[in-house]
């Protein structure tokens, strides 16, 4: 409460739309979001969750919602998973058309939990095959959802800024982009993020972990790994 209450005391104190002025209640709401994004963390704790084999979680299932948020943690701060918090998505075949586009969910997730797993994290040929073979998992099922959009972007930021330099991909990519170009898919990806950041996120919370991808991985680039 003390946070939110700080956040629209800033708000309610900027007169003017000059983006100097807009600096710190960025800073307070980017604080803000990720606070109430956390939020999963503070519900109450039980056992961990034993499913049955293709059994899909309920909507607002806490369990998944942790393992999806120590996923985007992860993600985000450059570092890897020992194992994989997500549910596996059962077989398309095993559910009815009414869950086909949750199942389409949990494989997002699932490919994103993979991706991040440390037993294939190194630049060696095998692991980085390991690792677009989840990309394209993931890609595969974007459905045109903005926030899979933007994770599977930050996903290819962290993957091709181990060998490229984002800004400069970013500033220096021909007019016309070849897809199967490592330094393409990272100009791609740094500029949807800048947009997003920037206007095009739909929502604050899109707009607020756009920037903070931007900043981790494009400019500074303080959370690149390399490997």
């Amino acid at each position: 409460m003390d946070l939110f209450s700080s956040f629209l005391e800033a708000i309610r104190g900027v007169k003017t739309t000059n983006p100097s002025d807009l600096v710190y209640s960025s800073h307070l709401e980017t604080c803000l979001v990720w606070a109430l994004a956390r939020l999963p963390q503070v519900s109450p704790t039980t056992e961990p969750v034993q499913r049955h084999p293709g059994e899909i979680p309920v909507e607002n299932d806490a369990a998944e919602a942790r393992a999806r948020l120590r996923v985007v943690e992860t993600l985000l701060n450059g570092d890897t998973l020992e194992s994989n918090p997500c549910t596996p998505p059962p077989a398309m075949s095993s559910v009815a058309p009414t869950q086909q586009v949750r199942v389409h969910e949990l494989e997002f997730w699932f490919h994103l939990g993979e991706y991040l797993l440390d037993s294939h994290s190194s630049a060696a040929p095998a692991h980085t095959a390991a690792r677009e073979a989840c990309l394209s998992g993931m890609r595969a099922v974007l459905d045109g959802r903005e926030n899979r959009d933007v994770l599977y972007s930050i996903a290819v930021l962290r993957e091709y800024t181990m060998q490229f330099d984002a800004a400069l991909a970013e500033q220096n990519a021909p007019m016309h982009l070849d897809e199967r170009d490592p330094r393409s898919k990272l100009a791609v990806a740094a500029r949807f993020m800048q947009d997003e950041a920037a206007n095009s996120g739909t929502t604050n919370v899109v707009r607020r972990f756009a920037d903070v991808a931007y900043r981790a991985f494009v400019r500074p680039g303080g959370n690149v790994r390399r490997v």
